[in-house]
């Protein structure tokens, strides 16, 4: 069976009430999906720090995740979600890009239930 390893990473502005559609901004890779790969041989951790070195500037140990979710994908997968939420920093991302809420329902990109449950689980707000 193959794990993947899923990160669901938010960052968040400080200046702005909770409510307001810039104050949350998520990850996604240019394809506009959540990062992930696949376990293989690796520790789950060693599959995060993948994860950062790819789409990210900043030391893996900034990030902290939080184990979110598991779930069997189909019959020969399974998969392993973390999330991490952090203080806006302008330029994090080597690749991808952050989208604030306005931006998600503008594009309609489209969020499974299962990760847009998950992300209002760990942020403020998610629309």
């Amino acid at each position: 069976m193959k794990t993947k390893i899923t990160l669901l990473f938010t960052q968040y502005s400080r200046q702005l009430c909770m409510t307001d559609f810039n104050h949350i901004n998520i990850f996604f890779t240019d394809n506009l999906k959540f990062t992930s790969c696949y376990l293989g041989s690796k520790y789950p951790e060693e599959a995060l720090e993948n994860i950062y070195a790819e789409h990210f500037r900043t030391d893996h140990s900034w990030f902290c995740p939080q184990l979110s979710g598991f779930r069997k994908t189909n019959l020969s997968e399974c998969e392993v979600v973390y999330s991490s939420s952090r203080p806006l920093i302008p330029n994090i991302n080597k690749t991808g890009q952050f989208n604030n809420m306005f931006d998600v329902l503008s594009q309609k990109i489209e969020i499974e239930p299962y990760y847009e449950q998950l992300l209002r689980l760990n942020n403020f707000i998610i629309i």
